[in-house]
């Protein structure tokens, strides 16, 4: 049974953003659900409002299906449709500059994170700087976006001849515009015309998505973003058509894939979780070039259109030590370095931390201690004596403890922590164990103007370290 909220017919609501239709589907997006959290409040003001009865049963609202729809609001819809996430929304050092408009601002312009996922999904163009969100989107433009979008192929049917006005239509959305009227995706406006220029209502735009949903698998998208260069990646491929099957193949030595059309590999994201693109330590090359084709197909729809992303992984075998400035020092604030070796295999970053008095260097790096030695480069951009402190045992984080503690610096570890080290198989990490002060919970380090406590927080092992400044809150951890 399904439970309905009766709204005053003659109640007018206005919602700070359009809703885009969903599509039939057992799981709602992000984004959707969102907007219905919104909704009790909405519907409970709702009732407050004036109600004014209507003559012999007649309805005085506006049909909203009628309303004209804005550029700003017409994009919205089919960036929420795709679910496409806005940079400001996920975590990726990696990522590209995030593209915009010169009049759109986030948090300013109304569907800004929409335009610019649509804008840097490239179904929009920022070539002359404006966007203008809040004029009118016409049917022509509207046609070229939603080709783009779901990747309508050209069609070689001169669509447009039964139209009078067909002439009208813009020469650089002519191919776009016919393509949705040859696939059946859209009709003019009349049995005579198409009309070019007339801005598209709700409805239209309603019933224009719901056909090519109802008849087209939606193409697949990757997160992480394609096009950066990062030392790995992980990428998940998704359709938002429900219950549709992708099929990807790849390369990464440049070269093209195969058509996953009829060669890829099944993707199940629930089975087999994300792709790891990465470039293996036994690897004889600095890069690998990886090139991903991705299909999606579902029993009575269309088959998507084929996509195709690329993703630089760079992991040199040899790097040297390389640290970002994250936080200039203050009076009442610490510097902060983040340090990297570009060589290693995971990234897993170090944390030069340095007070008015003392530093403090959060874990030792996965770069093997015989190759670099990252205590002679803590000394390069340390200003004060220092002390280190490891998250935990496995060597992605700890590789570099033995060239802190030989030299006399302090090595500071949960007991249990300490104990894992002295167990160890290797003669570096024993001797570092040995070495090692047991730090307790809640210890406090002071570094001068500012200090920082040590939290033991196990999971992802028995005796895992945090750090946390205690004027800014600023919190270091490994695998947390």
């Amino acid at each position: 049974m399904t439970e309905k909220t009766m709204i005053p017919r003659s109640a007018k609501l206005t919602a700070p953003g359009p809703i885009a239709a969903e599509a039939p589907q057992d799981k709602m997006s992000r984004r959707f659900f969102g907007q219905l959290l919104g909704l009790p409040a909405l519907l409970a003001s709702a009732a407050t409002a004036t109600v004014v009865a209507g003559c012999g049963g007649g309805d005085d609202a506006p049909d909203p299906n009628a309303e004209t729809m804005t550029r700003a609001s017409f994009v919205a819809s089919i960036s929420k449709y795709f679910d496409w996430v806005h940079s400001s929304e996920y975590n990726n050092p990696y990522r590209l500059t995030q593209p915009t408009f010169v009049d759109v601002k986030l948090g300013v312009t109304a569907n800004a994170k929409e335009i610019e996922t649509a804008l840097e999904e490239s179904i929009v163009s920022n070539v002359l700087g404006y966007f203008y969100p809040d004029q009118k989107v016409t049917r022509e433009e509207a046609a070229e976006i939603y080709a783009k979008a779901f990747k309508i192929p050209v069609s070689s049917t001169n669509a447009l001849s039964t139209f009078t006005d067909a002439g009208a239509t813009t020469a650089s959305r002519k191919a776009s515009v016919n393509a949705m009227v040859a696939a059946g995706y859209m009709k003019g406006s009349s049995s005579t015309q198409f009309a070019p220029t007339a801005a598209l209502t709700a409805g239209e735009a309603k019933t224009i998505l719901d056909t090519i949903t109802g008849q087209l698998v939606a193409p697949p998208q990757v997160m992480c973003k394609p096009g950066t260069t990062a030392p790995r990646r992980y990428i998940r491929i998704s359709t938002p058509t429900p219950g549709a099957q992708i099929y990807y193949t790849y390369t990464f030595d440049g070269t093209e894939p195969a058509d996953p059309t009829t060669t890829g590999t099944e993707y199940d994201f629930d089975k087999n979780g994300v792709l790891q693109f990465v470039n293996p330590l036994t690897s004889t090359t600095d890069f690998r070039l990886y090139k991903l084709k991705a299909v999606a197909k579902k029993n009575g729809l269309a088959t998507s259109a084929v996509q195709s992303f690329t993703w630089n992984i760079v992991r040199p075998n040899v790097g040297a030590f390389q640290a970002k400035l994250m936080h200039p020092g203050t009076s009442t604030t610490p510097t902060v370095w983040k340090i990297n070796n570009p060589a290693e295999y995971f990234q897993a970053f170090v944390f030069y931390i340095e007070g008015s008095t003392r530093g403090l260097v959060f874990d030792a790096g996965e770069y093997g201690y015989q190759k670099a030695n990252l205590k002679t480069f803590i000394d390069s951009i340390a200003t004060k004596p220092y002390d280190i402190i490891v998250g935990h045992n496995h060597p992605d984080h700890a590789e570099q403890i033995y060239n802190f503690t030989s030299a006399g610096i302090t090595l500071y570890a949960s007991a249990i922590e300490k104990a894992a080290f002295m167990a160890a198989s290797r003669a570096d990490f024993k001797a570092a164990g040995t070495a090692a002060v047991a730090i307790k919970d809640g210890q406090v380090l002071d570094l001068g103007n500012v200090q920082v406590t040590a939290y033991t927080q196990p999971g992802h092992t028995n005796g895992l370290m945090t750090a946390i400044v205690n004027q800014t809150g600023w919190v270091f951890g490994s695998d947390m």
